[in-house]
């Protein structure tokens, strides 16, 4: 949302000329939040910094918003079908006057049955719609395999390849079934292939490596492992992996290495710790060893490993949610907007904390030009995470674009309230404040504040803003020149400052008596 808001000052001179306007006595325009509803701003607490990143893809920043220590990676590969959710939905809309979007229920499934029973439903229709679409059989595949079904994943993937032989979740899901069947050669075989396909999967190493470690192969799945972590040096599960394998191999210093460097990554990796506590204990290192597997076991005792049938059964919704976004996508991916939709939604149901069904599905609403269904379920996500920063966020900003300035305000403020110690609530509030012309003594104040949260070259210049919002020209000038010294290059800040200087000299023979 950074750049977009930025982008929107520059274009319009660093506001100048409305602040020219406001000063002369002129009328000027307010104006609502230009940023775009992605991917980028509907995350949860723990990614809220990431969503305000400018044009950097999800890089955490310094917030207390993003935990101090990431998990390991879980995401599957990404479907190659499905292009820009925004650009298919806006596409296939067309007509400025829409109908009403058809009714879903928001009630969740009451048993493992019900739920399951609507799945079951959903692939059967996904397929006899689509049956030539290996999107489709990857979706029924999956549930197969989710329920256990392993012969009729595998022939779901089978006819899948059948009309794509590329197809990377086909080939991928094959090797998963030889893995149950205990074909590690085969295995190796599809992960093979898969790999070369999706180079980057964290998943897909993962079994590779596997399947060889079960062949008993480790110098080949070292090479595996090595490879990937030279490549994405942030891979905390992928260094734990090259840590066992090295363990396995008798290597323990390059296992202690490798340990070491997820712990990095992860400092409470409980997989970690007992890796490195065991490489100590191999090296001889008992003392160390012993802290290091004490804390570890400590840290294990506070969580139960027992869990009830109301977290089986939350667990299991999760896992569907996870399989409903994926039928939006083939849905959506084949102009269908209702069912995606549909889908979408039930999987904001089954799991209120699925960032990808929330995004996908604010996305949607914005491409048809639907904002007001994007606050409704906006919402909704907020009543379901009371105490999440980045669901107050979402909020905001689409109250922001429909124009809700007061609604998006308090949003915004409650955004500060759960995060006081990241930048993100600060910034987008003193924005709207400077669009909308409204509350000087709150945008000024909080503009000084953005400042000793971050204070970076792009808070000083909304600081100049600020001071500018209440004609304070010294100081949005003295703000204007430290954003610079903190960005040179920008040619923008520059301009700014050339605009603010011409128009200084152009009022100085006003205030003269």
């Amino acid at each position: 949302m950074s750049c977009s808001y930025r982008n929107l000052s520059l274009k319009t001179l660093w506001l100048l000329l409305p602040m020219c306007c406001v000063h002369l006595g002129c009328s000027s325009k307010s104006g609502n939040e230009a940023s775009s509803v992605s991917r980028k701003n509907s995350l949860p607490d723990s990614q809220l910094e990431r969503a305000e990143q400018a044009t950097a893809r999800t890089a955490t920043a310094n917030s207390s918003l993003s935990q101090s220590s990431q998990p390991p990676e879980t995401n599957l590969p990404p479907t190659n079908a499905p292009q820009i959710v925004q650009d298919q939905a806006r596409s296939i809309a067309g007509a400025p006057t829409l109908p009403p979007r058809p009714s879903v229920s928001l009630a969740a499934p009451e048993s493992g049955e019900t739920l399951r029973n609507e799945a079951q439903q959903l692939v059967e229709d996904l397929v006899a719609a689509f049956p030539n679409s290996p999107d489709a059989l990857e979706v029924k595949a999956r549930f197969h395999l989710l329920v256990g079904e392993t012969s009729a994943a595998r022939q779901c993937w089978e006819l899948a390849l059948e009309i794509d032989k590329d197809y990377g979740y086909a080939i991928y899901g094959m090797g998963k079934v030889s893995v149950l069947n205990a074909k590690f050669d085969e295995a190796v075989r599809y992960f093979s292939r898969a790999l070369d396909g999706q180079p980057d999967s964290t998943n897909i190493v993962k079994e590779l490596s596997n399947a060889y470690l079960k062949l008993g192969d480790v110098e080949h799945a070292i090479q595996v492992l090595t490879s990937f972590v030279t490549q994405h040096p942030q891979a905390t599960e992928t260094w734990v992996l090259l840590g066992q394998a090295y363990l396995s191999d008798r290597q323990f210093e390059s296992a202690k290495t490798a340990f070491e460097k997820a712990l990095e990554l992860y400092p409470e990796l409980p997989s970690a710790q007992q890796g490195l506590g065991t490489v100590l204990v191999r090296l001889g290192r008992r003392e160390e060893a012993s802290k290091l597997l004490e804390a570890q076991r400590a840290n294990r005792a506070d969580s139960t490993t027992n869990r009830t049938t109301a977290e089986i059964f939350a667990g299991e919704m999760r896992d569907y949610s996870d399989r409903f976004v994926f039928a939006a996508r083939v849905y959506l991916g084949n102009g269908a907007v209702d069912a995606a939709e549909r889908c979408l939604i039930r999987a904001s149901v089954f799991n209120p904390q699925n960032i990808e069904a929330w995004t996908m599905l604010f996305d949607l609403y914005e491409g048809i030009g639907r904002l007001d269904l994007a606050v409704e379920h906006a919402d909704r996500l907020w009543q379901k995470n009371p105490d999440s920063a980045g669901s107050a966020f979402t909020l905001g900003i689409l109250r922001a674009k429909l124009g809700q300035v007061a609604e998006a305000k308090q949003a915004y403020r409650e955004v500060i309230r759960l995060a006081p110690d990241s930048h993100s609530g600060y910034e987008a509030l003193v924005r709207l404040d400077i669009q909308t012309q409204t509350d000087k003594i709150e945008c000024l104040s909080l503009a000084q504040q953005l400042i000793a949260v971050r204070g970076n070259a792009a808070d000083f210049e909304l600081l100049g803003q600020a001071y500018a919002f209440h004609g304070q020209w010294d100081d949005a000038q003295a703000a204007l020149q430290q954003a610079i010294r903190l960005d040179p290059q920008n040619q923008y800040y520059n301009l700014a400052l050339e605009k603010l200087r011409q128009f200084r000299s152009s009022i100085q023979p006003r205030q003269l008596p």
